[in-house]
């Protein structure tokens, strides 16, 4: 997989994807909240595309198996070699899954069972190519989950923080 790497905007990006999906959350009934806290910068460098692709995956992923909340945080620390991390999860308070169903989840073609096809629908695809392409970003990906108490799935990237158009200096918390 080639990777770009040309600065964005990570705030206009986030905000852009979750404003996509909010009719999805609104068809649940279900909240929509998005916190980015003041560590993060503003613009980055990296792969837009792909970074778009897995928090689109991953919040589509939510809001399709929620109760009725789904909430995005998005933090960043600076690394000794110059860079940001930057940790963004998604966290809903749907079905959950057993320790055993998170093993396989990063797996083509795999789902927690085969009703989660059925109820829910998918592939078993997008998470083993969120799994590819946050690799693929030299990052990581993974879930934290319990049966009936819904799942967090968290994902690191480093990035250079660059210079761009808009600036923000405060946090950013939206309740959609």
């Amino acid at each position: 997989m080639d990777l770009e790497s040309e600065p964005f905007s990570l705030y206009e990006n986030i905000e852009e994807i979750v404003e996509l999906l909010k009719p999805r959350a609104d068809a649940k009934e279900a909240s929509l909240s998005l916190h980015i806290s003041p560590s993060t910068p503003a613009w980055v460098k990296g792969d837009v595309t792909r970074f778009k692709q897995l928090l689109t995956n991953l919040l589509g992923n939510a809001i399709k198996f929620t109760k009725d909340r789904v909430d995005v945080s998005i933090t960043a620390a600076p690394t000794i070699d110059g860079l940001f991390e930057i940790q963004v999860s998604v966290v809903d308070n749907g079905v959950g899954m057993t320790e055993e169903a998170q093993n396989k989840l990063f797996k083509d073609f795999s789902q927690v069972d085969a009703s989660t096809t059925r109820k829910f629908g998918g592939t078993g695809l997008g998470l083993a190519i969120c799994k590819g392409i946050n690799d693929a970003m030299d990052g990581k990906i993974y879930v934290n989950s319990r049966l009936g108490h819904g799942s967090t799935f968290p994902f690191l990237m480093k990035v250079e923080k660059t210079k761009g158009g808009r600036e923000k200096s405060s946090h950013t918390f939206i309740n959609i």
